[in-house]
């Protein structure tokens, strides 16, 4: 994604963050200039000052946040600007229907899970969220509602748009 940003390097700084450690090195080795990275971890602390971003980008990040959500959206509060934007991606209920019905679709594994996943197939769309495996491959689905009412607690969500990423739901927050 960030690759797409070089338009803008020369008047923005422009950081990337990811907890694999492989994938920072090689982002340094091969973006480095004009981007900035770091190493970060699942602790939801990020290594920048108050307000310091009008922009941050989360794609298929809050997919794999299974326990810390609120957290996170606070953490990610704190080093927004003012003026700043948040844009975050979720996996929703309609991101299952989606991936169970779109030829699209058909070969990923995550198909796969949602369809024969007991969590998915006993649940069906009587749920606030759901978390499937754990940890850094964790999968996690929302009611866009309750997502919400997480999210409004603590951000102004301005929009939700399903199919914004993929099969993924775009959500616009910014501060209060």
């Amino acid at each position: 994604m960030i690759r797409w940003l070089k338009p803008y390097s020369d008047e923005s700084e422009i950081w990337g963050t990811d907890i694999s450690a492989d994938h920072i090195t090689w982002a340094i080795n091969n973006l480095s200039p004009p981007f900035n990275f770091a190493t970060t971890t699942t602790v939801p602390h990020l290594p920048f000052e108050e307000g310091y971003f009008d922009l941050i980008f989360a794609g298929s990040v809050f997919t794999h946040i299974d326990d810390l959500v609120e957290s996170w959206l606070l953490e990610l509060r704190r080093i927004l600007s003012r003026r700043g934007c948040l844009y975050i991606t979720i996996q929703d209920k309609h991101s299952i229907d989606v991936l169970k019905t779109s030829p699209y679709y058909e070969e990923i594994w995550l198909r796969k899970f949602v369809t024969e996943n007991p969590f998915f197939t006993f649940s069906g769309k009587n749920f606030d969220k759901i978390v499937g495996l754990r940890g850094t491959k964790s999968q996690v689905f929302y009611d866009p509602e309750y997502f919400k009412k997480i999210a409004g607690n603590i951000l102004e969500v301005v929009a939700m748009h399903q199919e914004a990423y993929g099969f993924q739901t775009g959500v616009v927050l910014r501060k209060k």
